[in-house]
């Protein structure tokens, strides 16, 4: 196996990771900050008046992407995996 073949295996093993903890991170932080009641205010007052502003709508449209990219980054990450070699 070539070197630059081994590289793009690692590539496609690394970077689909990052790429999926993103946001999967993103919906465990909100949760978190959720749990703590003054913020949860904070952030209630602050989206009043803005659209998909509110803690279930930020929360729903993360979940659909989410939804996408990690399948997505998973089997991309299998495909580097099982080129390795």
């Amino acid at each position: 196996m070539g070197g630059s073949q081994r590289q793009f295996s690692q590539f496609l093993v690394t970077l689909p990771c990052i790429l999926a903890s993103i946001p999967l991170g993103m919906l465990f932080a909100n949760c978190v900050a959720w749990c703590i009641p003054a913020a949860r205010r904070t952030f209630e007052r602050e989206a009043k008046g803005v659209r998909r502003a509110s803690f279930r709508a930020s929360m729903s449209g993360l979940g659909k992407f989410t939804m996408y990219v990690v399948p997505i980054c998973v089997a991309l990450g299998v495909v580097g995996a099982l080129t390795l070699r």
